[in-house]
């Protein structure tokens, strides 16, 4: 298994985030002390006004619009792939290590005396595969930096070392390209239910692609067929 460099990718967001600043309206020395400040303020109200005004204002004590939400878009970059990190480095394996494991899991249970009913009725028993009922990290996003998100899901995917983080660089720098990143507006209930809705789909689809890993494992083990139907049901406590 090839160890996921976060180190790396979080470099890049910074320097990406630099460049993304200088282009709208910092010099590169501000742009620098910005996310070095950025990244040791505090909570404390008197240290939040000072970076306001040391960043965000002009001479006349007005607001800087552009510099703010530039600003706002590297820092929404940047808390989104640090959401997303241990995902990230799940999925960013050498091999398809799900696969694998299934395999050497039904082989053991076959090994350990489980009959093909007994590791069909384990696995559609006590398997659960389910959203959990959360509030999703995307939630804060606008539909293209969703999009965008599960793009750097996907390139984590990516087979070999080298291509995937040149895949993950990728996605990053189509964050900051991006028309909009962060969300624009409070969605409404309807937008709301569609993006349940893409989500669900998405999620129905990894649990049948599970379920078809399980039955092949399977077949491999006691060159029989069986029908594998994880549960899907919503997470419930103690579950």
């Amino acid at each position: 298994m090839v160890k996921f460099d976060y180190s790396g990718l979080e470099n890049h967001i910074r320097q990406q985030g630099k460049k993304y600043l200088a282009d709208h309206g910092f010099s590169s020395e501000e742009a620098r002390k910005l996310l070095t400040d950025a990244e040791s303020l505090g909570m404390e109200q008197t240290a939040l006004e000072h970076f306001h005004a040391r960043y965000f204002e002009n001479p006349d004590g007005s607001l800087d619009l552009d510099k703010q939400k530039a600003f706002a878009r590297v820092n929404a970059i940047q808390r989104t792939v640090a959401t997303y990190r241990p995902v990230l480095e799940r999925r960013a394996l050498a091999d398809n290590q799900t696969e694998t494991d299934i395999k050497a899991a039904v082989q053991n249970m076959k090994e350990s005396g489980f009959t093909l009913d007994e590791t069909t009725d384990f696995f559609n028993r006590y398997v659960k595969d389910a959203r959990a009922m959360t509030p999703h990290p995307t939630e804060g996003l606008s539909p293209e930096g969703v999009k965008l998100s599960l793009d750097l899901m996907r390139a984590a995917e990516t087979y070999t070392s080298r291509q995937r983080t040149h895949a993950l660089k990728s996605a990053i720098d189509a964050m900051f390209a991006a028309e909009t990143f962060a969300a624009v507006k409070k969605a409404t209930i309807l937008e709301e239910i569609d993006q349940d809705t893409l989500y669900s789909k998405i999620h129905l689809a990894g649990a049948n692609k599970l379920d078809r890993l399980i039955e092949q494992a399977i077949h491999d083990a006691y060159d029989e067929d069986t029908i594998i139907s994880t549960n899907t049901a919503p997470r419930t406590m103690g579950l």
